[in-house]
Order: structure tokens, then sequence, then C-alpha cells
């Protein structure tokens, strides 16, 4: 994003917003205060991470501007990016290092000194690991100029020879690639463009892994030992996914719903909980989303909101996202987000479960102080004997929520056998021992909701008449006005932007605007429209592809939601299914946006056709 930048560490001689105005940054006190100088007065004060924002950085008085979405960068210029990062990390950090040890980092990325001191320096002014891709010049990145033909010649050539058990070199790929093309009547594309398909082609592959008998690079490497390992907090965190063992019930009619799921993120080297969710959705993007949030951001708020009196000090940007082989940690939004925060993500070797054993065992921990609950599903069909978890069931979600917080809370200050020592203690407490070294202030977000919203899945949507339409819902707002029909200024065809939702509630999607950088919301088309979720609207979906063929229809598919909500509401007994929807939706808590603008539209069109010129026009809050 531009404007902010996208995390920020707090470091002496840094200026801030306070709540009392603009201040510098005296001194670090611990990991979550330090003392400031109000620019205007010349007060002192102490502040905690939470109640201060960076202010825009600067360079030769002029605000630093990352100037495209993150979603515009193609695949190749992501990994190039992270190519570059991972050769010039060594000497990042190293405020002492010589131009010696920089030429040598520079040299394993295939740059020279010069440039590995221009990209150390964005780094260094932007906090974000875009500053490693190369800026884009001419045509788009990542826009390929070969024809159909070279492509489909290139791609035949490195996965059916170049990745076969004899390992050729990239000299001898090329002639064969330099034979086909000619067999074939086309021009042979450039040797560095088949380097350059084939570092793409090999991370993650599973022929190159073979034809090396290893892992490409670190991200898939075997890891000895029973685990990952940390030598400091916030170095890695590993989160999971596990059903809940125990029945939950309904609010009001107290109804059994069904198990809920959990997702946990742990901090590797203090054994400290850092974050969960707790909730009826199916585990994937939006879980993990809703749990790294809760890690990263203070816990204050949420403390007090519950009313729990306790200490829970996690917060920060983890280094590294330990997880298991989910597709979501690699692609879509929730990886890409992971690159743009600074966060590498590691994945468990395929059938190697014990790699994460730590997580397992607290999982397994704190089904232990479950099966003592009312409602509990036990383990397993033999432990559970004659135990009726339905009918002993009494807790709701939003209750057991808040037990799992005072679960989490008391494993936090308890002493573990693993590490001997208290997790939060052992978190809050290094710096102070022998050989090691204070970390200071935790490296945050600058934006705490766009943060979330970054994790959230995504979408590319043309902005015509009628607005934007996602899963054929249609979504339209004022915001959109400069943006319908829209051509891209390079390919001159249609131009997409970035869309996003929470699946828990379809109401709304953040469009970001390209040329503030700021996400707004944009609501239903019709805002008579029922909240529904994802699940619900694709079961809907189904109905109405089942009464019409493959032609959708908005109108029918709400028809058909609503119809089934009318049957559940008249009968006696809700099913579980329905039961669980409906306390899906109870647990969105949408973002509070705090855009430049927002857009407000006075009046409603009604019919199809969408004329923004009818309009009224924009209103800024």
């Amino acid at each position: 994003m531009s404007g902010d930048t996208n995390s920020w560490k707090p470091t002496a001689g840094m200026y801030v917003d306070t709540p009392d105005g603009r201040a510098k940054i005296l001194a670090i006190l611990g990991s979550e205060t330090f003392a400031c100088e109000n620019l205007a007065s010349g007060h002192l004060s102490k502040y905690p991470l939470g109640s201060v924002k960076p202010l825009q950085v600067m360079v030769d008085d002029k605000p630093i501007e990352d100037a495209r979405e993150l979603e515009s960068y193609s695949d190749e210029e992501i990994e190039i990016g992270r190519r570059y990062y991972e050769a010039l990390r060594p000497v990042l950090h190293n405020h002492k290092r010589t131009r010696k040890e920089v030429a040598e980092a520079a040299g394993k990325a295939g740059i020279s000194a010069v440039t590995g001191y221009k990209y150390i320096n964005r780094y260094h002014q932007t906090g974000t690991l875009t500053a490693f891709i190369p800026y884009q010049r001419g045509r788009k990145a990542g826009t390929s100029m070969l024809t159909a033909e070279q492509e489909a010649v290139l791609e035949d050539v490195i996965l059916n020879f170049h990745f076969k058990k004899e390992a050729p070199a990239v000299t001898v790929t090329y002639k064969e690639l330099k034979y086909q093309c000619r067999n074939n009547g086309i021009e042979t594309p450039h040797i560095n463009t088949l380097r350059n398909r084939i570092f793409i082609a090999s991370i993650g592959s599973s022929r190159a892994r073979i034809r090396d008998n290893k892992p490409f690079d670190k991200t898939h490497r075997l890891i000895d030992g029973d685990g990952e390992v940390a030598s400091q907090p916030r170095e890695g965190l590993m989160i999971d996914h596990t059903p809940a063992d125990i029945t939950l019930v309904s609010e009001g009619e107290r109804i059994i719903i069904g198990r809920p799921n959990l997702t946990f993120c742990i901090d590797v080297y203090s054994r400290l909980i850092t974050g969960y969710f707790v909730g009826f959705e199916p585990p994937g993007t939006l879980a993990v989303a809703m749990a790294l949030r809760m890690s990263v951001l203070p816990k204050e708020s949420l403390l007090r909101e519950k009313g729990i009196d306790a200490k829970w000090p996690a917060l920060g940007i983890p280094q590294t996202l330990y997880c298991d082989n989910a597709m979501e940690f690699r692609s879509g939004s929730l990886g890409r987000a992971c690159f743009k925060y600074g966060i590498d993500i590691v994945q468990r070797p395929k059938g190697l479960p014990h790699m994460h054993g730590l997580i397992e065992r607290n999982f397994r921990t704190q089904n232990v102080d479950i099966h003592a609950q009312p409602g509990t599903t036990k383990s397993n069909v033999q432990a559970k004997a004659a135990y009726d978890s339905e009918s002993e069931a009494v807790m709701t979600l939003a209750e057991f929520d808040l037990w799992l917080t005072h679960q989490i809370i008391e494993f936090n200050h308890s002493a573990h056998n693993g590490i001997r020592d208290i997790p939060v203690d052992r978190y809050c407490s290094y710096g102070k021992g022998e050989g090691e070294i204070a970390l200071g202030a935790p490296r945050m977000p600058r934006n705490h909701e766009e943060f979330f919203i970054d994790l959230l899945p995504y979408r590319e949507a043309m902005v015509k008449p009628y607005g934007i339409r996602w899963d054929s819902i249609s979504y339209r707002a004022d915001v959109l006005r400069p943006w319908v029909n829209a051509k891209d200024p390079k390919t001159k065809k249609a131009r997409k932007f970035i869309v996003r939702r929470d699946p828990r509630d379809l109401r709304k999607v953040y469009f970001l605007d390209p040329s503030l950088s700021r996400y707004f919301e944009v609501p239903y088309a019709d805002r008579t429209r029922p909240h529904v979720t994802k699940w619900e609207w694709d079961e809907a979906t189904r109905e109405a592809k089942r009464l019409t063929g493959e032609k959708l229809d908005e109108d029918l598919i709400f028809k058909c939601y609503e119809a089934k909500r009318n049957i559940v509401t008249k009968a006696k007994a809700e099913t579980k299914k329905a039961r669980r929807q409906e306390a899906i939706k109870k647990t969105v808590k949408p973002p509070s946006i705090q855009p430049v603008a927002e857009a407000v539209i006075k009046r409603q069109p009604e019919d199809d056709d969408w004329d923004f010129d009818e309009l009224d026009s924009f209103e800024v809050l």
C-alpha cells in the first residue's frame, strides 16, 4: 500500500503520533512501552506500543510511496524479491556491515554491491519486503513477450527434459530448447528466460525435488529433530487447526449446534499461545486470518471486553510462520500478505506429522480440560462410552470463547514441562539472560485493520455500470464512480481492481481504490438483501442451479435462501446445520475502516441499469 508502509519497529529517534500529539521516541522501555518527548510542549511521557502510530516516512522531504498494490505483482516478481531478500538477509540489520560483506551477499543474488545497497536502503525506508522487488520499467513486469507456441515448447522442455532424473545442466537444457524451437519453426527464447522459468518452476515442484533428491530451498527443507526450534520470541510462530472436543448450543433456545473448530498460534521459543480463533467455519484462510490478527495485535482491549484482568504480552509480526501443507499458505491472498509483511512461511514436510508435535501436544493439553466440561465429546468413542454429549451440552459459542480465553491465560501463566519454565515469563524475560540481546519493541503493522483485510480472500473484478459482481451478487457505492468501464492505461483492456470480502458476511466487500491505496466498504447493490454467509450462499447457488441449469440469477438465489430460512424459522426444532450458520453470523465484527474519504449514496436507483450520472455528488464525512 502506498502512504503508510506496512510494518514498523519503534526505535529511539523515531517520530510518532501519540494521543497527545506528535512526539519523538527518546528511549525504549522494555518491549511494550517507550518514553517520548512531545514536539509541541516538550513534555516527557510514557506510552504503550498499541497507543501510537508512526508518522509517514519521509525521504528528502518527500513521502515514500509504493505505487503498486500487492496483488499487482506477478508470481515471478514475488519470487525474485524473495530471492534478493534471502541473499541480503545476513547483512540487512548489521549496521557495521562492510562493503565486502554487502558485495558477497549481493553476489549470491546475482546483483552488484551498489544494487544491494539500494535494496537495503529501500527496505529500511519502507519496512516491507516489497522493497526487494525491482522497480517496474517499460512493459508491465511479469508480462510475457513470448508467443503461445514459444510458451508451450518452453514449458514442455522444462517439465519433461530439465526435471528428469539425469538432472541436465541449464546449458544442456537450452540446447534441447533450441532443437525443439527449430523443429517447430519458431524463434528460440533467450537463455536467461529459460533460467528464470526453471527457477520459478522449481519452487514447490515435486519433480524438481525428485530430480535433486532434496528440497529445492529452505521453504521445503526436511527439518531434523522433533520439530521447529527458535532462539528468541517472535522468531517462529506455529499455527494449526483442530476440532474442539465439545458440543455447543445456540443462544436463546439452547438447541444443539455442534462442535466448533479451534485455530491456535503458538510462539515456538516460549510456548506462549499468542492468538486463537474459535468458530463453526471450516478451517481455512479466514480462521488463519482471525488467529493471526489476534496474535499480532495488542490484547488489552480484548481482555477488557471480556472482563479479564490478566497479562497477555504477546504481540508483533513473527519472522516465520510454521504451518501444514494447506494450499492457502502458499497461494492466494494469505501467502502474498505474509510476503508483504515480511513473514516467511515454512510448511511441514509431507508424511512427517511429528514435525508439528509442539502444537499437536498443546491441542491435547487444551482438550484434557475441555473433556471435563459438560457437553464434551471426549477424544474417541471408547472414552465417551455412554456419555450423551448433546443432552449434557450447555455452553454457547460466546460462552465457550470466554472459557477458552481464561483457559489460555491459565496455560500461559502455568509451568511448562517442555521448556521447564512459565511461557509468559520466558517470553518477557528474553534479553536478560547471559549472552542474550534485548529484542526491543516488536515489529507492528502500521494499520491494524488493513492488516486483517490484507489476509482476507480476494479477487480481481471490473467495475461496470451495475457496480461490482462477485459470485452473482452485485455491489455498488459512489466510490466506484470514477472506475466504471475503466481501461488499463498500458494494455488498454478492461481494468481489474482488487476486491476482498469476509466469508462470514457477504453484505459488503472491500474495494481497494488504486488512486488512494485505501480500502472502501461497498455494500449490496440492493440493500434489502439479508445477511448471508459464503457457505449459505454456495448452498443456495447449488439449489438455484438445480432449478435453472447453469444459468444463475441473483434474485432466484436469494429467493432460495430466504425460502429455506423461512422454513427453518417455522420449524419447531432447527437443524444443526442451520443453527451453525446462524452462530457464524453472530461472530462477525467487521473492521472499522478509516479511509481518507468515504463515499455515501444518498439515493439508491431501483432499476438494474445503474447510471452513475444520476447519483448525487461525492459526500466526504
